[in-house]
C-alpha cells in the first residue's frame, strides 16, 4: 500500500507500516510516529528522527516548499534519553575537607617499575572498600605527595581525579592491594604513617568508579551532594538509585528535592534512608537526561 501526501494535508497519530511515495509539499506536516519506507525528496525543516531502509529513505532539499516538521505526539518521548551521569560510592567514606589520619601501624609500599603495591593496615581488608581512590595531601608535612615518584595527592584538592592517588584493588592478609593511578613507581618507596606531619595523611574519596561526576558530599548522616563534570542540558534529567546499607539490610535512596530546592544543571542531592538517615555502604546513581 502507498499513500501520497501533497497539498495542506496534516497527519495527527501514527502511520505505520505503510509505504510513503512522493513529494511532501506546501503546508504538511505529521504528528506523531511515521514507520516505514520513505521514498521521495524531504526538504525544510525536519524535528525529531528520521529513520527507514537506507536504499529507500532520501532526505534532499529539492521538492519541498515549506516547512515540515516530524514531531512526537503529545505525551509521548520528546527526545532520545541516555545515561549522562553515574556513580558507584561507599557513603559511609565520603568526606570534604576532612583528613583520615594515617595511625602508626599503617603503611603504604610501592616497587620500582610497578603500579602495584600494598596498604598494609595490620589485618585483612573488607571488600567493601575495593575500587575506592584515595590521596596522600602530604608526606612528612610536604604537600603535592608523591609515592614512588609518582603524584597521589591530587594537588590538595578534595574533588574525585581518576588520574592520580591510589585505587584499592584486592584485599591481602595485611590489609589491601592498591593500584597506582597516575603511571608506575619511579622508584621504591614505603611510607609509615604515624599520625603526624612527619608520617602521611590520607584523603579518601569514596568513590569507586564514576562518568561525569566531579564530586560527591557528605552533607551529614545518609545525606550527600552529587556534582557533575559536566552541567545537564536543563534540570528534567531523571536519577536511578539502589544502595545496599549493609551486608544483611536494605535501603531505599530518595532524591531530596524537597529538602533542597529544585535540583540545578550542576547537581542534585540524595539520601540513603532505612528508618533513619543512613550511610550506605555501596550507593548507584544513574542519571538519565537530554
Amino acid at each position: 500500500m502507498s499513500v501520497t501526501i501533497s497539498g495542506s494535508t496534516g497527519i495527527g497519530g501514527n502511520v505505520a507500516p505503510f509505504l510513503v511515495t512522493g513529494s511532501l509539499s506546501a503546508n504538511t506536516s505529521n504528528i506523531g510516529t511515521l514507520t516505514g519506507n520513505l521514498v521521495g525528496n524531504v526538504s525544510g525543516t525536519v524535528i525529531g528522527n528520521l529513520s527507514g531502509t537506507a536504499s529507500t529513505a532520501v532526505i534532499s532539499t529539492s521538492s519541498l516548499s515549506a516547512s515540515v516538521a516530524f514531531a512526537p505526539a503529545p505525551g509521548s518521548q520528546a527526545a532520545i534519553q541516555s545515561c549522562k551521569a553515574w556513580v558507584n560510592f561507599n557513603g559511609a567514606d565520603v568526606y570534604t575537607g576532612q583528613l583520615v589520619n594515617a595511625a602508626s601501624n599503617l603503611s603504604v609500599t610501592v616497587s620500582a617499575g610497578s603500579s602495584i603495591g600494598t596498604y598494609n593496615v595490620g589485618s585483612a581488608g573488607d571488600s567493601q572498600y575495593i575500587g575506592q581512590v584515595y590521596y596522600i595531601p602530604s608526606i612528612g608535612g610536604a604537600t603535592n605527595a608523591t609515592l614512588g615518584g609518582v603524584n597521589v595527592s591530587n594537588g590538595g584538592a578534595t574533588t574525585f581525579n581518576p588520574n592520580v592517588g591510589f585505587q584499592i584493588t584486592g584485599t591481602t592478609a595485611n590489609g589491601y592491594t592498591i593500584k597506582l593511578l597516575a603511571g608506575p613507581a619511579i622508584s621504591p618507596q614505603t611510607i609509615v604513617g604515624n599520625g603526624a606531619p612527619g608520617g602521611f595523611q590520607l584523603y579518601v574519596t569514596g568513590i569507586r568508579a564514576a562518568y561525569n561526576i566531579s564530586n560527591v558530599t557528605r552533607l551529614a548522616k545518609g545525606n550527600y551532594g552529587i556534582t557533575f563534570a559536566t552541567p545537564m542540558n536543563d534540570v528534567y534529567y531523571a536519577v536511578v538509585g539502589m544502595p545496599r546499607y549493609s551486608s544483611s539490610g536494605l535501603a531505599t535512596i530518595i532524591i531530596e528535592d524537597v529538602r533542597v530546592g529544585t535540583r540545578s544543571q550542576s547537581g542534585f542531592f540524595v539520601a540513603g534512608v532505612t528508618s533513619g538517615y543512613e550511610d550506605s555502604i555501596t550507593v548507584n546513581l544513574q542519571v538519565f537526561g537530554n
